[in-house]
């Protein structure tokens, strides 16, 4: 039996949805997707699972605003900028926070494919490359 590109891109989609608690990716309810895949052992599970896996770190990616920082980011900050990307990406996001002093001074924030960066290495860098 053939199933279709299509019907096996939206059985994926169905499975990361299965896979979120509160928009979000859980870990349990991987499991829980996981072990029912095992149970049934559909046809093509090799390529379900690699399928699956990969939709599964996209929408991580995806929902994850990862924050690069010089300096100190107060608790007060990190939850102003949290609301301001929530409501800049019109979805709920988990902040990974890291400390890069190569920034200088500055924050450079990537959500998915979509990177901002505001700090003085990117305006030096800038400043050089026009030079």
């Amino acid at each position: 039996m053939h199933v279709s590109q299509t019907k096996l891109k939206s059985f994926i989609r169905r499975l990361v949805e299965l896979s979120k608690t509160d928009g979000r990716v859980d870990s349990k309810k991987v499991a829980e997707v996981l072990e029912t895949l095992k149970a049934q052992s559909p046809r093509g599970l090799r390529q379900i699972l690699s399928l699956y896996r990969n939709a599964v770190q996209q929408e991580i990616r995806r929902c994850t605003a990862s924050v690069a920082y010089a300096g100190i980011l107060s608790e007060a900050t990190q939850q102003s900028l949290l609301q301001a990307l929530e409501t800049k990406f019109d979805r709920k996001l988990q902040l990974d926070l890291h400390e890069d002093p190569s920034l200088l001074a500055g924050i450079k924030i990537t959500v998915g494919d979509n990177v901002m960066e505001h700090s003085i290495r990117r305006m030096l860098s800038q400043l050089h490359s026009a030079a």
